[in-house]
C-alpha cells in the first residue's frame, strides 16, 4: 500500500483501515499543504478525522463511510455515528458508500422496497441529525451493471450537520458518470470552485 500511495500521490499523506478489514475498504489521501487532518476514530466501516483546511483557515471533521453488506453489520456503523453525532462539536460532514436507501424512490427495478430495508438508516439519518447535502449530476449512484433487467439505487450519500450551513462557506457536491465503476464517484466542492 505504501508503494501504490507514493506512485500516485508523491508527496501526500494517508490514512487506511487496511488494520480494521482485510481489504482496507477506505483509503484517505491528501495534500499536506492544503489540509492538516488528525485520525479520530476507524473502524471496518469508517474513517473519522478533524480536518483543518490550511488556506482558508476552516475546521470540520468528516467521515468517510463503506458499508459491509448484512443489514446486521450496517447496525454496527449506525450506532458508531449516533455515538459520534453525541460528540461533534465542529461542522460534519459524512458521505461515501452507505449500501442503503432511505425511500421505495432511491432504487428503480429489484425487488420491493419494504419499511424494514430502510428503517435502521431513516433512525440513523434523523438521530444524528444529519441533513443531505444538496448534489448535482446522477441521482441513482450505483446500478448492478446487467445490460438485461437493469436495476439502480442511490446508496452513496452526503449528509452534514446543520453548523457546517452556518459556519463554512457554501458547497455543493456532484456525482460523476459511473463510466467502468458501479458506483458513481463524488466529488464535494466549495460553490466557487465548480
Amino acid at each position: 500500500m505504501e508503494l501504490i500511495a507514493d506512485k500516485l500521490f508523491t508527496g501526500w499523506k494517508h490514512i487506511t483501515n487496511l488494520d480494521c478489514h482485510y481489504n482496507g475498504r477506505i483509503w484517505v489521501t491528501w495534500r499536506p499543504d492544503y489540509y492538516q487532518i488528525v485520525l479520530k476514530y476507524k473502524s471496518a466501516q469508517l474513517i473519522t478525522c478533524e480536518v483543518l483546511n490550511i488556506p482558508l483557515q476552516l475546521s470540520f471533521e468528516i467521515t468517510f463511510v463503506y458499508v459491509l453488506n448484512t443489514k446486521e453489520e450496517r447496525r454496527i456503523l449506525w450506532e458508531d455515528l449516533v455515538i459520534h453525532s453525541r460528540t461533534c462539536r465542529k461542522p460534519w460532514l459524512v458521505l461515501g458508500d452507505f449500501n442503503s436507501i432511505l425511500s421505495a424512490e432511491d432504487r428503480i427495478g429489484g425487488n420491493k422496497v419494504t419499511w424494514a430495508d430502510v428503517v435502521d438508516f431513516n433512525n440513523c439519518v434523523m438521530e444524528c441529525d444529519l441533513l443531505e447535502l444538496p448534489a448535482q449530476g446522477n441521482r441513482y449512484t450505483w446500478s448492478d451493471k446487467h445490460y438485461k433487467q437493469r436495476f439502480f439505487s442511490k446508496i452513496d450519500w452526503i449528509f452534514i450537520k446543520e453548523e457546517w450551513f452556518h459556519t463554512l462557506p457554501d458547497c455543493a457536491a456532484r456525482f460523476l458518470p459511473e463510466e467502468i465503476n458501479d458506483h458513481c464517484p463524488t466529488k464535494v466542492f466549495l460553490t466557487t470552485e465548480k
